[in-house]
């Protein structure tokens, strides 16, 4: 009996100990149904947690009975238990689609799937013409370096939103140094086709900052938005050299400083890395450093590279071996005892010398590009194992650090690195984790170092390469479809160990460069159209090996970490020296002596792109005057198509009103976002009995010139007006009896608003003049009423557009609503100045009170 028992004991075993399938739980689309014809997904869920690097397509495979075999890409989530299969190409309409898992497909415990088919039917048609639905503009501007710490992020759309579903949208918004967003929406009933996006806590100075509309964005027509991947940076408020030491070190030959905010305290930290692995990480506060941690791989450290690889909202380290085939993860943690999680070990599956932290797809989730001897490769990010999921893109040998970023155009995300020769290689992105070669390029000299930054001032990041050898730098300028433009640099503008930043706060990035074999530091100051002035010499004790900035403080300016050939360290800090971006207008100061005559100059700074300004200046009429105001020489004196001044020296005022975009064809030209621009200029007389003092010369609302109406300081922005900041000049006159300033030109008042209700009647009511319905008439009718005659779009009030009141809506009516504000011509007929009913039969209309919208 106990021989029977035994041998039912062992049958058991041998039942138990039988190999466990992998089981199919759901598939998507399902037996049977019929999808549109679009972009081909397929969705697979599995009862154990898969291994992605088995599936391919020969394993996972996909074919179509017109197309064939169909090739696609893998991503996986809930820790791989559902793996979605994008194709790279649409499928032919009506076809079948047949898609066969194979054994082939493994699970991360060696359970091979239980082999699993099914068939589903693509709809008969054609496909689908591409939406044009987008994103047409940012604010901040696209790629521009003007941002503020406490911006919010605001996409414009070509077309409204639905405010009911935006809710449900998959938005992230991610900065280089300081990681994930919580992200809320604001004015969602009002923003129509703008979408307000509040993130969480204040950016860095000088980080980047992407933002990810992923999915489930629509339009009221039931369009949904493409994925978007969109960029801009946060300024920088400008740095005073040479600062003071705020810590310093040694031993780090052939190592590095990195700066990122890993406990979201809004504060750059930064870990200084030894070459033989050893990692300090050093807490700052706004006073200086505070404690330290200390970590020592298992192995010499030969690149590092700073993301939020897991979308968790904070900032990861990982740092790349010397055997080039092993990373070491240090996640940001959430916990203020721990600041960062201990490392743990990524093995790459290609040799690799070089990382760089990148959105290689647009989730919205950092990746790590790889280079080296074997190529380049992609180690995707995600929410779950991140980076353990890595792609070959190119066998090619590569010799640094390569580049991820949109340079042909289409708004997907390609790369480009430098190969042993000396060229460039260009892999276009597809969309869907693939990439597909786009040939090599030279620059003015062989290359040995690449940079993806905007150098021109427009959305596309173009490419600053540093020579081999002795070589000449140059840039390769962004055209769109892989073309560009080179421009040939002055020598030592840029340099191994070079920083990229705008370190002077005017909105324009700079190189901060050190000097091979030469103390000190030179600084190449950026000019907007892809090139940099003759760099200048900073002096500094020793000479320098590499830069990198972080802000320490948070202060909104950078400081500097300074690291040496033989190994020494100084991170140095100094005072913000610009002012915070903003939409700004500021007049600079003068001196003077009596009977002088000088010239000033009028500034605007603006974080919107601008249509067109009017500038209301006051100055004071008993000891100054202005013989006259122009555009000429000036920053806008090429973009400027009508501009109008209005000097008033009796009363020690002028308006001047500058339009971008007046004549066809209409190309919606604007000033960009940036700061220091000079729009206006010119002569300044100083009376000669003008006794010593100071007095004002300053922008100012309310302003009268001759016999025009109050008129205000604003910009236009997107046919709106917009009431900028408004910052005043000192006139300093020299002499020996210094004056008190006269009261006669103070401010004028900025009211003169009346609140009595005009009577209704059963007549519609609109004011005329008021072209965009905002209650006023200002420099944004004209423009706007331009436009719309330009490009025939019907209008909603004629009779607030017929401003001359002939009956006719036609080029006469903006330019009666210029000479009217800036001339001291005829006010607009009734009704005006209050709302009311058209006391003129004519053939014209009014479809709602108010003027047109």
């Amino acid at each position: 009996m106990l021989r029977t028992m035994l041998w039912s004991l062992g049958l058991i075993s041998l039942i138990g100990c039988s190999p466990i399938k992998t089981e199919v739980e759901f598939v998507s689309p399902a037996a049977g149904q019929t999808v549109p014809l679009n972009a081909l997904v397929i969705e697979v869920g599995f009862d154990h947690r898969m291994n992605l690097e088995t599936f391919d397509s020969s394993s996972f495979k996909v074919e179509g009975s017109t197309s064939g075999p169909i090739e696609g890409a893998f991503t996986g989530e809930n820790e791989n238990r559902r793996v979605t299969f994008t194709s790279l190409n649409l499928p032919a309409g009506g076809e079948t689609i047949t898609v066969e898992l194979t054994s082939g497909l493994v699970s991360t415990s060696g359970k091979s799937v239980d082999p699993f088919q099914w068939q589903f039917a693509i709809e008969a048609g054609t496909p689908p013409p591409p939406s044009s639905f987008i994103v047409s503009s940012m604010t901040p501007g696209i790629e521009a370096y003007n941002g503020n710490v406490n911006s919010t992020i605001n996409p414009v759309l070509t077309a409204p939103y639905d405010p009911f579903s935006i809710g449900n949208a998959m938005i992230r918004i991610d900065a280089s140094r300081s990681g994930q967003r919580t992200v809320s929406l604001q004015n969602v009933f009002t923003g129509i086709n703008t979408i307000t996006l509040s993130p969480d806590r204040p950016f860095l100075a000088g980080e980047r900052v992407t933002l990810s509309l992923v999915d489930d964005v629509f339009g009221l027509d039931t369009s949904e938005l493409p994925q978007t991947l969109l960029a801009t940076h946060i300024a920088n408020l400008g740095f005073d050299w040479p600062g003071n030491v705020v810590s310093s070190g040694s031993a780090l030959n052939g190592g590095k400083i990195v700066f990122f905010d890993s406990d979201a305290d809004g504060l750059d930290e930064w870990v200084e890395i030894e070459a033989n692995g050893t990692l300090t990480h050093q807490d700052s506060t706004p006073s200086g450093p505070a404690g330290s941690t200390t970590w020592n791989l298992p192995e010499a450290v030969i690149d590092v590279a700073v993301g939020d690889f897991d979308g968790d909202g904070r900032s990861d380290l990982i740092c790349l071996g010397n055997s080039g085939t092993s990373a070491y993860l240090l996640r940001g943690s959430f916990s203020i005892a721990v600041v960062l999680e201990d490392p743990e070990l990524i093995p790459l599956t290609v040799q690799s010398t070089h990382l760089e932290a990148a959105h290689g797809d647009r989730d919205g989730i950092v990746d790590l590009v790889l280079s080296g001897p074997d190529g380049l490769a992609v180690a995707w990010g995600g929410s779950s194992n991140p980076l353990s999921v890595i792609h070959p893109v190119d066998s090619t040998p590569v010799v640094h650090r390569a580049v991820a970023t949109d340079l042909n155009g289409d708004d997907l995300i390609d790369l480009a690195a430098v190969l042993t020769d000396g060229s460039i290689a260009f892999h276009a992105g597809n969309g869907d984790r693939t990439f597909t070669a786009e040939g090599t390029i030279l620059g003015y000299n062989l290359t040995q170092q690449i940079r993806a930054v905007n150098l021109d001032g427009d959305s596309l990041r173009d490419l600053l390469l540093i020579p081999s050898g002795a070589g000449t730098p140059s840039t390769l300028l962004s055209d769109g479809d892989f073309n560009f433009s080179l421009r040939v640099l002055f020598d030592d503008v840029v340099a191994p160990g070079t920083e990229l930043i705008d370190w002077d706060g005017d909105g324009r990035l700079d190189c901060i460069s050190p000097i091979a074999g030469s103390a000190g530091l030179y600084f190449a100051k950026g000019v907007g159209d892809g090139n940099f002035q003759s760099p200048q010499l900073l002096g500094y004790a020793a000479e320098v090996e590499a830069v990198t900035s972080g802000d320490t403080d948070g202060d909104g300016a950078l400081e500097l970490a300074i690291l040496t050939s033989a190994g020494n360290f100084e991170i140095l800090r100094s005072e913000p020296v610009v002012l915070s971006p903003a939409n700004r207008i500021r007049v600079e100061d003068l001196s003077a002596n009596p009977g002088d005559t000088v010239n000033y100059q009028v500034i605007i700074d603006c974080i919107d792109s601008l249509q067109g300004w009017t500038l209301a200046l006051d100055y004071n009429a008993s000891i100054m005057g202005l013989n006259n105001i122009t555009i000429a020489g000036t920053d806008v004196a090429g973009l400027v198509e009508f501009e109008l001044p209005n000097i008033d020296n009796s009363n020690g005022t002028v308006i001047y009103a500058n339009i971008l975009d007046l004549a066809p064809p209409f190309d919606n030209q604007v000033l960009a976002p940036g700061s220091g621009y000079v729009v206006a200029t010119g002569e300044a007389f100083i009376s000669a009995g003008a006794p010593a003092g100071n007095y004002d010369f300053t922008p100012a609302n309310g302003i009268i010139a001759n016999t025009s109406p109050e008129t205000d300081n604003s910009f236009v922005v997107d046919g709106n007006s917009v009431f900028p900041e408004l910052v005043g000049g000192t006139v300093s006159i020299g002499g020996s009896s210094p004056a008190q300033q006269p009261s006669e030109n103070d401010d004028p008042e900025t009211g003169g608003e009346d609140s009595t209700d005009p009577v209704e009647t059963d007549q519609v009511h609109f004011l005329r003049g008021d072209v965009n319905g905002d209650g006023v008439i200002d420099l944004t009718d004209g423009t706007q009423l331009q436009l719309l005659l330009g490009n025939g779009t019907s209008i909603a009030c004629a009779d607030a557009a017929d401003v001359n009141d002939d009956g006719i809506v036609d080029d006469a009516d903006p330019v009666y609503i210029f000479d009217f504000l800036y001339q001291g011509s005829n006010p607009p007929p009734a009704p005006y100045p209050f709302p009311g009913p058209d006391p003129t039969a004519d053939g014209l209309d009014c479809q709602s009170n108010g003027a047109a919208h």
